[in-house]
């Protein structure tokens, strides 16, 4: 609350506070996670599959970002207060406010944040890629962000312990 009255959109903390809280999470559930690669320095996106509620956590534990959601999220009881907290990006999945959602990411990112977001708009099983949601990927193409952002692409990979389903 204090951090965006007096930073604005710069929000130094949250990230950290966020990927720290997530950390203590695994912790606590006696669950180890591996990181291969580096995650990209610089504003842009991290788009990633989307297998799983944990794939918040998993995310979260390892890199500074922003998740971008739907704006149904922030309605949900407990979870959307805490996705509010982290100021979390919710957009309308509604092809009437694709301009304003493309402006309110734009915004967003000339701020400097790095947006994570599940570019098939859902959960899968993890066996298959559903077809992208195309307009989060517009403010990249828009004239004052082309070339100048990143855009990371991630794979979640959850392995069950052994002897059990790998479901």
């Amino acid at each position: 609350m204090f951090e965006g009255f007096i930073h604005k959109a710069h929000r130094p903390w949250t990230p950290f506070v966020t990927q720290w809280f997530f950390r203590l999470i695994f912790v606590s559930i006696g669950m180890g996670h591996r990181v291969t690669g580096r995650c990209m320095r610089g504003p842009g996106a991290i788009v990633s599959n989307h297998a799983s509620w944990l794939d918040i956590c998993s995310l979260n534990a390892c890199a500074r970002f922003y998740f971008v959601s739907k704006s149904e999220v922030a309605h949900w009881p407990g979870i959307g207060p805490l996705a509010k907290m982290v100021d979390t990006v919710f957009i309308n999945r509604d092809r009437k406010e694709a301009h304003s959602q493309q402006n309110t990411l734009q915004t967003r990112l000339n701020a400097g944040h790095k947006l994570m977001f599940f570019p098939e708009g859902t959960s899968t099983d993890g066996m298959r890629v559903l077809t992208f949601k195309s307009t989060l990927f517009q403010p990249f193409f828009t004239s004052d962000l082309k070339g100048k952002m990143q855009i990371q692409p991630v794979t979640l990979v959850y392995h069950a312990p052994e002897g059990y389903d790998p479901r």
